[in-house]
């Protein structure tokens, strides 16, 4: 396996380990939880990646203060 495998295969593990099944028009699906989401984002460290954090940490603090 060439590094450039390796390292996929390791993001891959990760992003699933952050991601949730949700039904969506009748199919299972996996998507990126918010959680996986916002460490996405910070982890790309791009000035749009960032200037969306505030919005959904707010969307995270709101739905954990529900649960």
């Amino acid at each position: 396996m060439t590094q450039i495998e390796q390292l996929f295969a390791v993001l891959s593990q990760n992003q699933v380990s952050l991601s949730e099944r949700i039904r969506l028009f009748g199919f299972a699906v996996w998507v990126l939880s918010l959680e996986g989401l916002i460490r996405s984002k910070k982890a790309a460290g791009r000035p749009k990646d960032l200037n969306a954090l505030p919005e959904l940490e707010a969307l995270l603090a709101l739905r954990n203060r529900k649960s």
